[in-house]
């Protein structure tokens, strides 16, 4: 029995036992390549020529990988820029700005 499993917008399919991946890659992109837009992930040159002639995307599994660190590379900048928005005041404050301000504060 074939299962999908769906990952955002991503599906991993498991073809049924004795269905061959490229069997179930060319029956859909047949299918959806020029409905839909899809993106089939070899690096089998053949199934590649393949899809992209039913209209679908392809993307060789090199890509893919390449796409994923980029995005994963970004992510973690964006994080690192909006854990800096809320780190206190006193941190980014430098030594003299924060002497000056702790003496207004005593006399105060």
């Amino acid at each position: 029995m074939g299962k999908e499993e769906k990952y955002g917008r991503l599906s991993v399919i498991f073809t049924k036992e004795g269905e061959s991946a490229d069997t179930w890659i060319e029956r859909k992109s047949a299918q959806l390549g020029r409905e839909a837009r899809i993106t089939v992930v070899t690096s089998d040159r053949v199934e590649q020529s393949f899809v992209w002639g039913q209209g679908a995307l392809r993307q060789s599994a090199r890509e893919l990988w390449l796409e994923i660190e980029k995005n994963t590379q970004t992510r973690k900048k964006i994080r690192k820029k909006e854990d800096k928005k809320f780190t206190s005041l006193d941190e980014r404050l430098d030594e003299k700005t924060r002497e000056i301000l702790e003496k207004w504060r005593r006399s105060g």
